[in-house]
């Protein structure tokens, strides 16, 4: 098998309309945005963890704090998220894109290992792999916040030339599975079932109460170690305390279908 270079790419800022700040926000702490890179950071499949934020002003704080923790990052534009995931890419030499968002604080390595020895395997076969059912929410078998896209380079450079709305700008790989089905092979993949989470667990932060829940399912978990937490832990939370779906249930999750 080839030797792939594998970068995840993590979009990340401080402007949320719902939560503002959110991947500063802290737990015991540690920042939402450092526990996930803590979480990436012990994936075997990846080479390269880079935060994409942007040039606003408003994110100032975030990039002194990605200064300080030596984390890789890129600045780029605030609205147009396809172009800053772009240059991104193509400011460090990859062939494979792990596509994340830094409101997934709880996303699972092992699932992410999973896909991306998967895209390896059928690199000629596929353009893009996704395991959210390319995200119709009817559709979709997993927890928001789980949700992970992997991508080709070179298939990239593609969207980039040929996407024009301003949905696409906005959703970076939203060309591919929308308008690009006859121009691009691409895969919902089907997870093990010890890599899938029940699909009304609520595990984004996007709001004061998801924010509440994922500290909660932290402290619960795994107090000092949180890059450790499985989804065996969440599910087991859950288990002893179901009634914790509730704090957050009322939240309704943007479409962009």
């Amino acid at each position: 098998m080839k030797n792939y270079i594998v970068s995840a790419i993590i979009e990340a800022r401080m402007g949320s309309t719902r939560l503002k700040g959110k991947v500063l926000k802290k737990i015991n702490g540690k920042e939402l945005i450092k526990i996930l890179v803590s979480r990436l950071k012990t994936c075997k499949e990846l080479d390269n963890i880079i935060i994409a934020t942007s040039k606003k002003k408003s994110n100032y704080k975030l990039v002194s704090f990605l200064k300080k923790n030596k984390f890789k990052y890129f600045l780029g534009s605030e609205d147009n998220v396809l172009l800053r995931v772009y240059k991104t890419m193509k400011r460090n030499k990859s062939d494979i894109i792990v596509r994340l968002t830094g409101d997934n604080p709880l996303i699972d390595p092992s699932s992410i290992d999973y896909m991306v020895k998967y895209f390896k395997k059928n690199y000629e076969k596929y353009d893009y792999v996704t395991n959210n059912n390319f995200g119709n929410i009817l559709k979709r078998n997993i927890a928001f916040g789980l949700d992970i896209s992997l991508f080709k380079s070179k298939s990239f450079e593609k969207v980039f030339l040929l996407a024009k709305k301003k949905e696409h700008f906005e959703h970076p790989t939203l060309y591919f599975y929308r308008e690009g089905k006859k121009i691009f092979k691409i895969k919902n993949i089907k997870l093990p079932k010890n890599m899938i989470l029940n699909k009304k667990f609520r595990l984004t932060v996007d709001t004061k109460e998801d924010f509440i829940l994922i500290k909660k399912i932290v402290n619960y978990c795994n107090k000092y170690k949180m890059n450790s937490i499985s989804l065996n832990d969440i599910e087991l939370f859950f288990k002893k305390h179901p009634k914790a779906i509730d704090i957050n249930k009322h939240v309704k999750q943007k479409t962009i279908n």
